[in-house]
């Protein structure tokens, strides 16, 4: 994160904190709450996770109409491939930024601290500090930020929050009250809750009761109460959203005849292929068709989602999102359209990605959908990978930072060098994962390219005691 992008970050942060406490949109939310997850519910078909010592990042100048470069990342890892820290810097290879993280035994992220490069002093300035707490049952319980404040050199809380639970006889939440920092008072005030959190056998969510803290009179207001029901197999049923009023709860939405494509426990964790939404008139004491959506999924849950609205005598198109992953579940289109009204959809929202893999992403292009003037796809940033780590867990052999290999010349047009720690099993791949070479056992050898086209190269060595990485080789 360089200095603007940090500010930026912590302006929006501040911004949502002082935002007031105002009754969600519960239409909205239920939509939202009943949409395609990012590939939640897909299983990661790897055994291996292939992360990079080295990032270079890039985006796309108009007037040139090529890549100009920006900036270089470099990553250091645990043993669990939890980011350690992220070191940026600048196209001269001057420092720019420094993320150190933290985590706990559990392997949730404790602390975050980011610096910025002082060029004058030649030293590392705190800038933003992030810590996370969690209770015995891994719920956050404390996320605070706070910012460097380089007059006095203290830290100074920029946004907090307090989570506070209780539980039930089987260590399930049945009551959340939750508090946010106050910049005035300098003081966490108590912002809402849940209560009345029940379950049933199998530890579904039966009920839950939200209100809202009057600050002014010291009181709490509901605001909403969901009730779920659950098949026979515990799947999820129906959800009923009701409002407050002078003589209880009164319906106000529900989301019903829900047809499941993958169930996996939970709505965060499942697919969902169609359902319908209601709104309840209390005038005719009857619900009324409001909403109904319909997901179809092909190759790797990609999916296209259309809602539809019933305008009092028939389903008219409103939305479709069209949200699509390789086989390697990263996601690669993400567009959202409108109805005309009469016969098309208009896209109004885009976002594509491309990638280079050959069991590790080495290139990653991300285009927007320019909806204003050209009305197609424009490139946007891009960024490179090398200098991989392996973390295998099927074997539980990690690569160590410490492995290197020294690839020379590199760019080369007809011969290069490459030179290993020690003896190892050494394949080389193209783009396209097509083998060019391989060995099962050298610790210096030479290649011939000189037939090869010219491009980049994947380099892969492997040995028990270090495990395995990658390097990158250009073809000139």
């Amino acid at each position: 994160m360089n200095k603007s992008t940090a500010t930026t970050f912590l302006f929006l942060v501040t911004t949502l904190c002082n935002i007031a406490f105002a009754k969600v949109d519960i239409k909205k939310s239920l939509q939202e709450k009943f949409l395609p997850k990012q590939n939640s519910a897909q299983a990661s078909k790897a055994t291996s996770l292939f992360t990079p010592k080295r990032e270079m990042n890039y985006y796309w100048n108009d007037t040139a109409s090529n890549w100009t470069f920006s900036d270089t990342a470099l990553y250091t890892y645990d043993n669990k491939a939890h980011i350690l820290s992220k070191l940026q810097k600048d196209q001269n290879g001057v420092n720019i930024a420094l993320q150190t993280n933290t985590f706990g035994s559990n392997g949730l992220m404790t602390s975050s601290l980011t610096q910025y490069w002082d060029n004058t002093t030649n030293t590392w300035i705190n800038y933003y500090n992030r810590t996370i707490n969690y209770d015995i049952h891994l719920n956050t319980t404390l996320d605070q930020s706070e910012y460097w404040d380089n007059t006095t050199n203290t830290w100074v809380i920029v946004s907090a929050y307090q989570h506070a639970y209780t539980y039930n006889s089987q260590g399930w939440p049945s009551s959340i009250t939750n508090s946010m920092w106050d910049a005035t008072s300098l003081t966490f005030m108590i912002s809402d809750r849940s209560i009345n959190i029940t379950y049933n056998a199998q530890g579904s969510k039966l009920m839950e009761q939200m209100d809202y803290f009057d600050g002014s009179t010291n009181t709490w207001i509901p605001y909403e109460l969901d009730n779920y029901t659950y098949t026979n197999q515990n799947i999820l049923a129906s959800l009923i959203i009701s409002e407050p009023s002078s003589g209880g709860w009164d319906p106000s939405y529900r989301v019903y005849n829900l047809v499941w494509y993958q169930w996996n426990g939970n709505i965060d964790n499942s697919l969902i292929q169609s359902y319908y939404m209601d709104s309840y008139d209390l005038s005719m004491n009857n619900w009324l068709w409001d909403t109904r959506c319909n997901i179809t999924y092909s190759t790797n849950n990609s999916n296209v989602a259309i809602s539809e609205l019933y305008t009092g005598t028939s389903w008219t198109n409103d939305t479709k999102t069209i949200t699509q992953f390789d086989s390697y579940d990263n996601q690669t289109i993400a567009e959202t359209y409108s109805w005309d009204g009469s016969a098309s959809w208009i896209i109004y929202n885009g976002t594509k990605y491309q990638y280079s893999i050959q069991g590790a992403m080495t290139e990653k292009i991300m285009q927007f959908y320019d909806s204003f003037s050209s009305m197609a796809y424009i490139n946007s940033t891009k960024s490179v990978y090398d200098d991989f780590i392996e973390f295998n867990w099927a074997t539980g052999i990690n690569s160590s930072n410490t492995n290197d290999a020294n690839i020379f010349p590199n760019p080369s047009q007809d011969k290069f060098t490459i030179k290993l720690n020690q003896a190892s099993a050494l394949q080389i791949y193209n783009m396209l994962g097509e083998l060019m070479f391989s060995d099962n056992k050298v610790s210096q050898v030479e290649v011939n390219c000189s037939n090869w086209p010219s491009g980049t190269y994947i380099i892969r060595a492997q040995n028990p005691s270090e495990g395995s990485f990658t390097k990158k080789f250009i073809k000139s």
